[in-house]
């Protein structure tokens, strides 16, 4: 335990180190991590062949490992939102192309590009945007599959000491789940300072009233990392001053 504010990591633990590693080592240096997962990817479909699929798509990492489990195949290309889940399918084997940062431009994306059909969406069990549907509705036919889920885990014992503490807690949330999940995990007495990374996931978790509320520039994993810079910045700050002003 330190006197440096706790900068608390909720995402599954292998995407939070990545995350974590993203970050700069003054950061890491100027705060305590604290990793503490509020959920668990559990694979729950069953293996499969692409069928008549001519391409997947992937809106997640997790979706990525839990495809690359349940199917042998690494022929078909995939289209991603974002650049870590590009990153992700090309290291699994696939032929991937990023089409977007987020649901709505992924759809944009693929309207626009219009690759061969049917599309196979591999998706986890809580997801949002209605992807396949409304490509289907706007003529390119795609449909789904759910092979993962994201389970609730508790928060650590030293989260909650964090979350009870005195001390500044940076809690960046990535979703509207995870920020639904961080508003139930228990009582929050410490100053929270919340890096949403959409207005989605700040439309959830203003009701805490957390002491700053900041919003990514773009909804992917290099503008959260530049927003916590800045609000690390800040808040190291604050601590140093005694408050500011």
């Amino acid at each position: 335990m330190t006197d440096r504010p706790v900068l608390l990591l909720t995402r599954p633990e292998p995407a939070a180190r990545r995350f974590a590693a993203m970050l700069s080592p003054q950061v890491l240096a100027a705060t305590e991590l604290c990793i503490s997962p509020l959920m668990e990817v559990c694979i729950t479909g069953d293996a499969f062949e692409p069928g008549g699929a001519r391409g997947f798509i992937f809106t997640s990492a997790n979706g990525v490992v839990a495809a690359s489990v349940l199917t042998a195949d690494r022929t078909l290309p995939c289209y991603c939102v974002g650049k870590a889940t590009t990153r992700a399918a090309e290291e699994a084997g696939w032929p991937a192309r990023q089409r977007g940062e987020d649901a709505e431009s992924l759809i944009s994306g693929l309207l626009q590009h219009r690759p061969m059909p049917p599309l196979l969406h591999l998706r986890g069990e809580h997801a949002h945007g209605f992807i396949a549907k409304r490509l289907t509705d706007n003529g390119l036919k795609t449909r789904e599959a759910v092979v993962y889920d994201q389970r609730p885990r508790p928060l650590t014992v030293r989260a909650t000491e964090a979350m009870a503490g005195a001390l500044a807690v940076i809690a960046p949330l990535f979703s509207p789940r995870s920020a639904q999940l961080f508003m139930e995990a228990g009582a929050i007495r410490a100053p929270l300072h919340v890096v949403a990374m959409s207005p989605a996931v700040a439309d959830v978790v203003h009701r805490l009233q957390p002491r700053s509320l900041t919003i990514a520039d773009q909804p992917n994993a290099d503008a959260m990392a530049q927003a916590i810079e800045n609000v690390a910045a800040q808040v190291c700050r604050l601590e140093r001053g005694g408050g500011g002003g």
